[in-house]
C-alpha cells in the first residue's frame, strides 16, 4: 500500500505533561522523552521547540508527533499566514487509519481534544486523507 503522508504533528502547550498523561493511559512511548530544536527563519526570528515521537522512528501510525515551540504563539509557523493556490485556509479534518481504531482514537482523545475534526478507520495505520477547507469546498487529499 502507498502511504501519501509520513507523519503529521500536533501542537501541545506543555509536551511533559502532555507525555505524562499519555503514559498513564497506557501508551508506550519511545525511549526519547523529547528532543529540542531550533532554527532561524529568514527574517532573523529564531524559533525553538521541544518535539517527541509517539512511535518509533518510521512506522507509520495515525498517532502524529508532538511539538511544543518555545516562542510567543503568534510567531510559531502554525500562525503564519499562507496564500496557497488552491486557496485553502486550513485543515478541516483527519481521517486516520489504524488495525485498532478504538484503541488509536482513544490516544487521540487527550491530544486532540476538540481542537479538530478526526476520524480512524480499520485498516493500514497511518493517514487516510486530510480534508482542507476552501473557497470552492472541502478539498480532499488522499
Amino acid at each position: 500500500m502507498n502511504h501519501t503522508f509520513a507523519a503529521w504533528a500536533a501542537r501541545t502547550g506543555d509536551l511533559g505533561q502532555t507525555l505524562t498523561q499519555l503514559g498513564d493511559l497506557g501508551l508506550q512511548l519511545p525511549e526519547r522523552h523529547g528532543v529540542d530544536g531550533r532554527r532561524r527563519r529568514t527574517d532573523g526570528v529564531e524559533l525553538a521547540w521541544r518535539s517527541a515521537e509517539l512511535v518509533s522512528d518510521g512506522e507509520f501510525s495515525p498517532l502524529p508527533f508532538l511539538i511544543e515551540w518555545r516562542v510567543p504563539l503568534d510567531e510559531f509557523p502554525g500562525a503564519l499566514s499562507t496564500a496557497h493556490p488552491s486557496g485553502a485556509r486550513g485543515v478541516l479534518a483527519l481521517r486516520l487509519s489504524d488495525p485498532a481504531p478504538d484503541q488509536a482514537m482513544a490516544q487521540l482523545r487527550p491530544i486532540l481534544h476538540q481542537d479538530i475534526e478526526y476520524s480512524v478507520q480499520s485498516g493500514e495505520p497511518g493517514i487516510a486523507e486530510v480534508v482542507l477547507d476552501t473557497p470552492t469546498g472541502p478539498l480532499i487529499l488522499r
